[in-house]
Formats: C-alpha cells, structure tokens, sequence
C-alpha cells in the first residue's frame, strides 16, 4: 500500500497537481513511517518544496 500510494503522488505532480501530489506522499509518511515508500515521499517533498 506505502509504495501505490507514493506512486501516485509521483503522478499526481507530474498531472500538474501538486496539492493532490502532497496530500498523498504526506499520508504516506503519517500512516506507514517506516517504510521506504515515506522516505522516498519525504525526498520527493523536500526537492519539489511542497
């Protein structure tokens, strides 16, 4: 689930969404923070200044 969810907020910023965008990879972090997908989401967030 961690790892869709990321990927979504990846298509979601490259549909031009980035509220859609932030809102996923941020509840990837908050409900699975220890997965790779919530790392991976947390670079993605910093690099795009969502």
């Amino acid at each position: 689930m961690p790892d869709a969810l990321y990927k979504l907020g990846l298509l979601k910023a490259r549909q031009g969404q980035p509220d859609a965008s932030k809102q996923l990879l941020t509840r990837v972090r908050q409900e699975y923070p220890e997965s790779n997908a919530a790392s991976m989401a947390a670079d993605f967030l910093n690099q795009a200044g969502l």
